[in-house]
């Protein structure tokens, strides 16, 4: 987890999975849903995807 260093509001996860579809049953999961973190969220997320370079 990072934080930002100018908004302490404001934090970033990186994650790395081995597939999409294994992403797609996590963020899919009740887990996700029902998490303190996300429901004490003040914005929806704002999930990005990237692609390792090298």
């Amino acid at each position: 987890m990072l934080q930002n260093r100018n908004d302490v509001t404001d934090f970033t996860f990186v994650e790395n999975w081995k597939n999409d579809a294994l992403l797609e049953a996590h963020l899919a999961s009740a887990y996700i849903e029902e998490t303190d973190v996300m429901n004490g969220l003040v914005a929806k997320p704002d999930i990005c995807f990237y692609r390792l370079l090298g």
